[in-house]
């Protein structure tokens, strides 16, 4: 199903009467999967479903919408992070940090396109993929009791928010300015998996894709959460392209993209984000892009013939490159389709400010967990 069709409908751009028809099904819907997220928060809340405190930091980044708000970057951010801090408290000892997912659209050989992702942002961190999140974290902790430290383990549960069977010690909460609250709608009618009433458990909020909104649609964002958090909890972040890279690990300059034709290609959450980035920083490469941005599906496992059919596309358009992102590059097994080379924009964030201090406060909740586990 097209993507873009979907959020043409949800969003309630597409006035047609068959998606005036599917609204009105999918609000249907979207109270009955209310109806679940709402007994299972009160579970939760009242104790009927426990939740399971382990012996460690844990740091939950998560989403209250679906599709892609730019997570796995900031997982990565607060891994680094956690690494310094753990460092500093102890330089004699290997920091102790896995990251822990669900693994939602791993292959047959048990990883996705994340873990592939944050393998390269953060090598030589364990990450632990498993539906039941809490019982592989406990093994993993189960399995440093040999190795020698005062300071607890930590913990960074990626894709967080709505796992909580897990207790967290911070809960960092990522909000796309471009698409904040899911069209206002719970699923399927909107993209929200909660009600915007849950957003009431952040600890901060991450605001990312800042630079592709206006001052003033910030400002509004700014006053709706300012309801859960403390001004100084609202951290506003860029997401900043640095360098072009292939699968053999070969970098290129971005001015390249000024002077090379490409045709882009992605199977992201938010795949218009890939192409709003690429005008937004790279304006003069707009003119070397040839056809249409080619959409897959999130998480989709590229096939040879996904390949060979976009190596022919890039041919009859004249492009030299097929460009995409990390997500999509750790999937491709070949550097190049029919003489067309696969080259990934690598980002990074930015914060505009504050960064310094949540780094602050990560250090003092750690501190804080560390000295009551030592009592």
């Amino acid at each position: 199903m097209n993507l873009s069709w979907i959020h043409g409908v949800q969003s309630g751009a597409d006035r047609s009467w068959r998606a005036r028809l599917l609204r009105r099904c999918l609000w249907v819907l979207s109270l009955a999967y209310g109806v679940v997220v709402l007994c299972r928060n009160v579970a939760y809340q009242t104790g009927w479903l426990r939740t399971r405190r382990l012996p460690a930091f844990v740091v939950s980044v998560g989403n209250i919408t679906t599709g892609g708000t730019g997570k796995t970057p900031l997982v990565g951010w607060v891994v680094q992070a956690l690494h310094a801090l753990l460092l500093s408290e102890k330089p004699e000892n290997q920091p102790q940090i896995a990251i822990l997912s669900r693994g939602y659209g791993a292959t047959t050989a048990g990883s996705n396109d994340e873990k592939a992702v944050l393998d390269r942002i953060c090598p030589g961190v364990p990450h632990l993929q498993n539906r039941q999140r809490a019982r592989i974290a406990a093994e993993w902790l189960a399995s440093l009791l040999h190795v020698p430290t005062l300071k607890c383990p930590a913990i960074v549960l990626d894709d967080g928010m709505q796992h909580r069977q897990l207790a967290r010690d911070v809960e960092l909460i990522v909000i796309d300015a471009t698409h904040p609250f899911g069209y206002g709608y719970l699923l399927p009618r909107g993209m929200l998996r909660e009600p915007l009433s849950q957003l009431m458990r952040a600890d901060w909020f991450l605001v990312t894709r800042s630079e592709m909104v206006s001052q003033q649609q910030l400002s509004s964002l700014r006053e709706k959460l300012l309801k859960f958090v403390p001004q100084d909890r609202i951290l506003e972040i860029e997401f900043r392209p640095s360098r072009l890279i292939n699968m053999q690990g070969e970098t290129r300059s971005l001015s390249e993209l000024e002077s090379v034709a490409y045709l882009p290609f992605c199977g992201i959450g938010n795949p218009t984000g890939f192409i709003q980035l690429l005008k937004h920083w790279l304006p003069a490469a707009s003119a070397q892009m040839k056809g249409t941005l080619q959409i897959f599906d999130d998480h989709h496992h590229y096939t040879p013939q996904d390949l060979d059919e976009l190596g022919l596309l890039a041919n009859a358009h004249g492009a030299r490159w097929l460009l995409t992102t990390m997500k999509d590059l750790v999937k491709i097994p070949q550097a190049s389709s029919h003489g067309v080379e696969f080259w990934a924009v690598e980002i990074a964030p930015h914060f505009r400010e504050g960064d310094e201090r949540l780094r602050q406060y990560l250090k003092d909740r750690y501190e804080s967990l560390n000295r009551s586990l030592m009592d």
